[in-house]
């Protein structure tokens, strides 16, 4: 069984990224090493790929000719950094699906809560 702390989770696409963030999402874009699926899987907790996987539509086999994500070629996978921390993510259809350790995941959403509170608050 993975360590949970060793495990990276998802985070968000970058179509979720707030437009303050937007330089720190293309650097670890321009940054990234390709990686391969099996070592992509490694990494991320499986279940919320799974569930990932799903809301996309891939089917869970292929038994009747169904796509799933595995056979999808125009997938690619990806090892970086973002803002400063170790990422992988998954482009689907030119969108990134970032996953980060739980720690981080935490401390960047609380960010970037805190600044769009913050942004909003002075309108």
């Amino acid at each position: 069984m993975r360590d949970f702390k060793k495990t990276y989770h998802y985070f968000r696409s970058c179509v979720q990224i707030p437009y303050a963030w937007v330089d720190i999402l293309h650097k670890c874009i321009e940054d990234a090493t390709d990686i391969t699926r099996q070592t992509f899987m490694r990494r991320v907790n499986t279940i919320e790929m799974r569930h990932l996987a799903d809301d996309m539509g891939y089917a869970r086999s292929g038994r009747w000719g169904d796509l799933t994500l595995a056979q999808d070629w125009l997938v690619s996978y990806h090892k970086s950094k973002f803002n400063g921390v170790v990422c992988y993510y998954m482009r689907h259809s030119a969108v990134e699906h970032i996953f980060l350790l739980a720690k981080d995941r935490e401390r960047f959403n609380k960010q970037m809560y805190e600044e769009s509170r913050k942004m909003y608050s002075d309108c």
